[in-house]
């Protein structure tokens, strides 16, 4: 009976820790945008107004304003219309004459079984023609930039990112701006945009000595209402003494959106950042942590969400790069590896758009996994927990896959010594294998940064999930224990002998 009672219990962890991975896999699900019939509100694309002259009455900046709101309010109802191959969305946004024809268009793609769903990243709109009644506008926008995806009965098709130009022409009708008509001028595949910075990559990343980095008293919470100075200041201070450089942080997307990008999170990215250049630390920022929906009703937020961090950041001499995504490879089999690598391939050109400077990388968490999306990015970092034994060989094979930089972005051995391991575990084991680690790291002349600086009495739900057999060794990762003691590990990280 006990035997029965031990087993249906492990099942129903089993269960619960099952969806909450399908949930939080390699990151935590954002919520999706909910957009009712007739889209009211979202983020925006970005906008880039096109000066010139324009033909009938002068456009204040008030009218342009609300002309903007009402032309990609109506752009994204269009969108919604041509994805669902329903007309209501786009109801309240044309006129009837234009409404109809888009109605045709959609009944002949139902018909044959088409779909088309897209995502527009950037306008460049001018306004070529305002009435002296301010009720017809004529607006070219030369440049757009829209991810398409093209899907014949449910199977894809084609997967572009093209710039169109179009000239829209727009009616004022009950007090919303309404599309009259579309007239499409040109189209064509975005050059890529994804160049590699022009700095020199391989002499900044054969640099990097350090840590993934958390304080000890708010491991996955650095940046909130818990966010404290003093302590990050010791840490990057003994973090230098020591002969390490670099640090990587991690920005978790969620928390910092709850209400927009949080100012609050901004200032103490910035006061964290300060004190990194106070102690000659350069810091590799994590763009993307605990996101896992990389659907495109959400591409605006994330852009957003980027476009803020990079613009602030990227002039900080702290800087070291940027990580877009953490072991987005994880999201592979809940949310569809086609989803994920589309989504990196369209936001890198615009971290690069918004900061030329620095360079990119991916967080992958195989060195299997690695080899992918080499051409986007400036350096190519993984992941690795398993054993020595195997490492110089995987890396190798990494090495003949790519002709990039190589980071061991992350790396480390539990001590963790438990009922849940049964006792297995030991600082002499974790220190083992730092040893034969950095022997092989040292051999092959590789940077790294180690998973982590300190064990954590804390382990969030999110991170493992609940079942203590992968909870409780999360916690002990650290070569710093729980009373300040460095353990035998650190010794090997810091000589390599």
């Amino acid at each position: 009976m006990l035997i029965s009672f031990l087993a249906v219990n492990v099942l129903i962890l089993l269960g619960i820790s099952k969806t909450w991975t399908y949930f939080n896999s390699g990151a935590e699900r954002s919520d999706m945008l909910h957009l009712g019939t007739g889209v009211t509100r979202g983020p925006k694309a970005e906008v880039v107004w096109q000066e010139g002259r324009s033909r009938g009455r002068p456009v204040s900046r008030q009218e342009r304003n609300e002309i903007e709101k009402g032309y990609l309010l109506a752009w994204r109802s269009m969108e919604k219309s041509l994805a669902s191959n329903s007309v209501e969305w786009a109801a309240d946004r044309f006129t009837d004459q234009a409404l109809h024809r888009l109605k045709r268009q959609l009944i002949h793609n139902s018909q044959e079984g088409v779909t088309v769903k897209g995502v527009t990243l950037e306008h460049h709109p001018r306004i070529e023609f305002y009435s002296a009644d301010g009720k017809i506008v004529v607006i070219r926008d030369d440049r757009l930039v829209q991810y398409r995806e093209t899907f014949l009965d449910d199977a894809l098709l084609t997967a572009d990112t093209d710039t169109l130009s179009y000239k829209f022409i727009l009616l004022l009708q009950d007090g919303n701006w309404r599309i009259r008509q579309v007239i499409k001028t040109t189209w064509g595949k975005t050059e890529n945009a994804s160049e590699p910075a022009i700095i020199k990559t391989a002499a900044l990343t054969n640099e990097i000595r350090g840590f993934n980095y958390y304080p000890r008293e708010s491991a996955w919470k650095i940046f909130g209402p818990g966010f404290d100075p003093d302590p990050i200041s010791t840490d990057f201070d003994n973090i230098s003494s020591m002969g390490f450089n670099t640090i990587r942080v991690f920005v978790p997307y969620q928390e910092f959106n709850q209400a927009g990008t949080s100012a609050l999170g901004m200032m103490q990215l910035q006061q964290m950042m300060d004190i990194a250049s106070e102690n000659d630390l350069r810091v590799m920022i994590t763009l993307f942590d605990f996101y896992g929906n990389y659907d495109q009703g959400d591409w605006l937020a994330t852009h957003r969400h980027a476009e803020h961090l990079v613009k602030f950041l990227k002039d900080h001499p702290a800087l070291l790069a940027w990580d877009i995504k953490n072991e987005p490879d994880l999201d592979f089999k809940n949310r569809g590896q086609d989803n994920v690598v589309s989504w990196l391939k369209n936001i890198i050109p615009y971290v690069r758009k918004w900061d030329p400077d620095h360079p990119v990388t991916i967080g992958w968490s195989s060195p299997e996994a690695a080899g992918l999306l080499e051409e986007d990015v400036d350096f190519v970092s993984f992941h690795y927990y398993d054993s020595p034994a195997d490492f110089q060989k995987r890396y190798h094979t990494l090495k003949k896959r790519v002709h990039k930089p190589i980071l061991l972005q992350e790396f480390g051995y539990s001590s963790y010594s438990g009922l849940w391991n049964l006792y297995m575990g030991s600082e002499q084991k974790q220190g083992e294998y730092y040893r034969d680690m950095m022997q092989t790291i040292r051999s092959e002349n590789l940077p790294f940064l180690s998973w982590t600086l300190y064990d954590f009495d804390e382990i969030p739900g999110k991170v493992t999930g609940s079942l203590p057999w992968r909870k409780k060794p999360q916690g002990y990762f650290g070569v710093i224990d729980g009373q300040d003691n460095e353990k035998e590990a650190l010794q090997y990280l810091k000589t390599g002998k």
